[in-house]
């Protein structure tokens, strides 16, 4: 069939993305209110072209299993999966929409949709100063500047080849901030000999590849300013070092714009120029004329766009999907992520495009993000919260899940999400706890980790270790969150901050408790956990009756020393329901955990003093439960201090 019908604005559009004329069905469907639209278009076209178009996706099905389709509409997104009722077919999420500037649809699920032409760097500008200037206009994304960071790179004179680092002295001015992977050792870093140099001239080509791209976008956005931690902070002074890092929050928080550099996973890649591992064109191919409409309908394949917002698990957005460390690298750093959420704007330079974040909206080049944030409003991210406790608990699992390269950076990397979330409902911060949940923050879980050989924190907090996981796995279990039976009794606890930053790290601190306390036996077992038995005193031997036992894991691969004592403490009870079902539970659909410590008392400390060794809980288990609770009923109420 002859197409006849094409619009002067799709014979525009370039040949290789069409379907050939002659090999292309004449459209059947002619009224918006058609209910078969999809059925209709798959039968008169859509599969042909489908077929056309997308030749590499439709050879994986068996030629035998091509008999029928699967229509499934979720948002923008229309997954069509072909079947022969005996083989599993495979799904192809195709977007059907009208191009943007042309008219619109009422047909459910049919988008409006930007094709990208051109390279990345032809066609980035004029998008995201376009973005920037409705954000700016239109949002109350913090339109008043705030002050300069201690040291910005001036990116006036760049045309010239010249930039150099301007001292603010608390100015205030619009600025740009660079979010980045190191990917190890920077080039053009500045230290305390090249500081005063750099004052007065860097020349911006011997620049990495990232600082010079930012340095274009910055530029093109009409700002004068762009910071950039590896430049704006003297490396081997730590003392500026720890001063800068305590305001890395405000840092990304006051900037006009974050540059966000999501696709590059060092400072040379570079993240303005096309990645020619893979294909940023998507076919486009024509699928219906709505007539009384006056548009044209298209299809392409639909395009997963990554989420760096997994934080907020109950406000899932169509169109996203996790980021992998190959696909996204920079959503894969402990340090981007206070980055992220403490920016008003952000512009991600992904791989296949690029996204724009703001406090009050999503886009992206296609648009199919556009509009999607559905009540997810990040300028007030954890205020309104319904447990903040909770939230804090997902940020260190978030960030204790990414890739860190000193471990000893976990505290400064979320120091600034804990300086603005610090207020008398969380109470003190206690090197990543808060005081005012204590019991539960206690009870976090190590995969048998490194203790850091440079101290951090008190063996009591999570950030003593180094991690690959999650502290508080159980978050991703339940659907509730509360302390219900407290065991211990916090009469005290205090840390004390080793620099000027008062929630980076600490020289020293301690909790004193009152709570249940047993000597204990701890026989290792394999995979570096341990059957804790009670000591009975009286007798100083192994008691081997059922309900005198349990395990416990240890936080450390290290081995247990011979001439030290041991004890197991009793923390807390926390009732939950699970995330999509209920299991083990008592009553009312509520899961029971028990939570406990073991502790190893340091010989080097006057009185009753104990450090952490490792953790016990009962994984809401109701035999556990009684078992716990039956290994603790004679224990003594005892006052001692942790370390």
């Amino acid at each position: 069939m002859v197409m006849g019908w094409t619009s002067e604005y799709a014979k525009s559009l370039p040949s290789e993305n069409l379907v050939d004329d002659e090999t292309y069905p004449e459209p059947h469907v002619k009224t918006r209110s058609s209910p078969y639209f999809y059925q209709e278009v798959l039968q008169h076209g859509l599969e042909t072209a489908l077929e056309k178009a997308w030749k590499s996706s439709l050879e994986e099905l068996p030629q035998k299993s091509r008999d029928w389709w699967e229509i499934k509409l979720d948002g923008p997104i229309i997954t069509l999966t072909k079947y022969n009722g005996k083989s599993p077919g495979v799904p192809i999420d195709t977007k059907i929409f009208t191009e943007v500037g042309q008219p619109t649809s009422s047909i459910p699920n049919v988008g409006i949709h930007r094709h990208s032409w051109g390279t990345r760097r032809s066609r980035y500008a004029g998008i995201v100063a376009q973005w920037l200037k409705d954000c700016v206009d239109n949002h109350q994304c913090q339109k008043v500047d705030s002050s300069l960071p201690t040291r910005v790179l001036d990116v006036s004179r760049a045309s010239k080849d010249c930039v150099f680092l301007h001292v603010s002295h608390n100015q205030i001015a619009p600025y740009a901030a660079l979010s980045h992977c190191w990917g190890g050792e920077v080039l053009m870093k500045t230290t305390s000999q090249n500081y005063e140099s750099r004052k007065n001239h860097l020349s911006l080509s011997d620049l990495p590849q990232n600082f010079q791209n930012a340095v274009a976008v910055t530029i093109s956005l009409g700002l004068q300013y762009l910071w950039i931690d590896a430049i704006c902070i003297i490396q081997d002074d730590p003392s500026d070092w720890d001063i800068e890092s305590r305001n890395m929050g405000d840092v990304y928080g006051g900037a006009h714009i974050v540059i966000g550099a999501d696709s590059a996973c060092n400072s040379m890649e570079g993240f303005l120029d096309d990645d020619p591992s893979i294909c940023t064109k998507r076919s486009v191919v024509p699928v219906a004329k709505i007539e009384d409409e006056r548009t044209l309908v298209y299809a392409t394949k639909g395009l997963f766009h990554f989420n760096s917002w997994s934080l907020l698990e109950n406000n899932r957005i169509s169109g996203l999907k996790e980021p992998t460390a190959k696909d996204n690298p920079l959503a894969k750093r402990a340090w981007t992520f206070q980055e992220q959420i403490l920016a008003r704007r952000m512009l991600h330079f992904a791989k296949v495009e690029i996204i724009w974040e703001c406090k009050s909206e999503f886009r992206c080049e296609c648009m199919e993000l556009d509009g999607s944030y559905e009540g997810i409003i990040k300028g007030d991210w954890w205020s309104s919260m319904p447990n903040k406790f909770e939230m804090w608990y997902r940020i260190v699992n978030t960030v204790c899940k990414r890739d860190i390269t000193f471990a000893s950076d976990l505290l400064p990397c979320i120091s600034g999400l804990a300086r603005q979330m610090h207020s008398s409902e969380m109470g003190d911060y206690l090197a990543g706890l808060w005081s005012n949940d204590l019991l539960l923050g206690l009870c976090w879980n190590a995969p048998a980790g490194d203790r850091l050989p440079l101290y951090q924190a008190p063996s009591w907090s999570w950030a003593s270790l180094s991690w690959r996981t999650t502290p508080y796995y159980q978050l991703e279990l339940r659907e509730s969150y509360g302390l219900k039976v407290s065991y211990g009794r916090i009469l005290k606890a205090k840390c004390t901050p080793r620099g000027t930053n008062a929630f980076g790290p600490v020289s020293d601190g301690y909790i004193k408790i009152c709570v249940p306390v047993n000597q204990v036996l701890l026989l290792p077992l394999a995979g570096y956990s341990w059957k804790v038995e009670k000591l009975d005193n009286q007798q100083q031997q192994q008691q081997q009756q059922q309900d005198r036992l349990f395990h416990a894991d240890s936080d450390t691969k290290s081995e247990l020393p011979q001439d030290v004592s041991y004890f197991a403490i009793l923390l807390a009870e926390e009732h939950w329901a699970m995330r999509d079902q209920v299991t083990n539970s008592n009553q009312e659909g509520q899961v029971v955990e028990i939570y406990g410590l073991i502790l190893q008392r340091c010989s080097t400390k006057a009185g009753q003093t104990y450090k952490r060794i490792g953790s016990f809980s009962s994984g809401g288990n109701d035999e556990l439960n009684e078992e716990i609770r039956v290994f603790f009923q004679d224990a003594k109420e005892e006052t001692i201090i942790l370390v």
